[in-house]
């Protein structure tokens, strides 16, 4: 495949070529001669990329100036046609680059994507503040877009981590480290459609009595949520309300599958809320707290194949009957409180997931699945051992 590299530095200049030797010194100048690269024929489309490498020299600052906030859109430079795969990344995974912002910026997002293909990985994003309501990373289009895919990024002091707009369909959201502000209606991951989401683990940093905060808004369709660890959404001041707080996941449309997920100290664990919800199966997920582990806000609303193999401990069923697999036990979590959701040697959840036709009984949570053991090993291989840490 068909590789161009651009390099951006602090020591580098925007007058330069962007090769390693002679960077550029600010990522939207590496974004623009992306868009100014000769189309490809046709033919060769889908064997042609482009990396972004930010070479970890000091942190890439978001201002009033001319870095500004970021935005991916190769057709503003002419090349309406280009859509082979963009990738903005660290230079060197082992050390990964920090985008930050400070308080002059203005803009409601930090990184902006509205471009076919496209992939940011290792990178970390810091906001400005514990008040900072920014989206970290906004996925939009004007007309249809395809193909993203935001892998082992650090994502803090925000306030919405990860947000789907108009037009966007497919993507992958994998191994991420989210921790929101402690704000109104804060979200991790919104409105994802057509989208894997695994592997990823995202907090508040401490449990809050704010409304309108959800770990994962599902309000599009056919996303599938596997083996995220979803922790410290809580609104103990106005329990229960449905409407609003303290969710980990809420779908609202089409939902495949939502499995092995790890739910700590949330008011809802899952909320089915859409009058035409249709799941395949829920299932291998953990629930520990102390309000509703699986609900929907009326009895009428969707469709669930199959309810069972979960844990559900302290918490209950609202307008769902558990299947006949599932539990309410402690999980025996290594050291919950200090966010190591592993299980111990002897947990209840070992091996007693929904069965499988050739490996027997799988085990729940976030941590022993297949899917988890690989976002571990990825996790430990870049340094980010800690990510599923709340």
């Amino acid at each position: 495949m068909a590789e161009t590299n651009f390099y951006v530095s602090h020591s580098g200049d925007n007058g330069n070529d962007g090769s390693l030797a002679h960077p550029f010194r600010t990522i939207p100048a590496a974004i623009t001669a992306i868009g100014a690269l000769a189309k490809p024929p046709s033919t060769a489309e889908a064997d042609l990329s482009a990396n972004i490498n930010l070479i970890n020299d000091a942190p890439y600052m978001l201002n009033a100036g001319d870095q500004g906030d970021i935005y991916v859109n190769m057709s503003v430079s002419g090349n309406v046609a280009y859509n082979n795969w963009v990738t903005i990344q660290s230079a060197n995974p082992l050390s990964p680059a920090t985008i930050q912002r400070d308080a002059t910026s203005t803009g409601s997002y930090m990184l902006a994507i509205a471009e076919n293909n496209c992939r940011v990985r290792y990178v970390n994003f810091v906001g400005a503040s514990a008040a900072d309501t920014v989206t970290c990373i906004y996925l939009n289009g004007a007309s249809a877009k395809t193909g993203f895919i935001i892998d082992e990024c650090d994502l803090s002091l925000v306030g919405s981590g990860i947000v789907y707009g108009a037009n966007i369909s497919v993507g992958r959201i994998q191994n991420n480290k989210i921790s929101l502000n402690n704000l109104v209606n804060t979200t991790g991951i919104k409105h994802p459609s057509g989208c894997f989401i695994y592997g990823n683990s995202i907090k508040i940093p401490v449990a809050s009595d704010k409304t309108g905060q959800k770990g994962i808004l599902s309000g599009a369709s056919n996303a599938v949520i596997i083996g995220n660890t979803i922790a410290n959404f809580a609104h103990s001041a106005s329990f229960p309300d449905i409407a609003n707080n303290g969710q980990a996941i809420r779908e609202l449309s089409v939902a495949p599958f939502i499995a092995n997920n790890t739910m700590y100290n949330c008011t809802y664990g899952v909320l089915l809320s859409g009058a035409t919800v249709i799941t395949l199966g829920i299932y291998n997920n953990i629930y520990i707290g102390t309000g509703i582990a699986f609900g929907r806000t009326t009895t009428g609303n969707g469709t669930i194949l199959l309810l069972d193999y979960n844990d559900a401990f302290g918490g209950t069923y609202s307008n769902l009957t558990p299947g006949s697999h599932s539990i309410t036990s402690d999980p025996l979590f290594v050291d919950a409180v200090n966010g190591d959701f592993r299980l111990q040697p002897g947990s209840p959840c070992l091996n007693s997931g929904m069965p499988t036709l050739n490996s027997g009984y799988t085990t729940m949570g976030a941590w022993q699945g297949a899917i988890a053991k690989k976002a571990i090993a990825n996790r430990e291989r870049y340094n980010f051992s800690d990510m599923y840490k709340p």
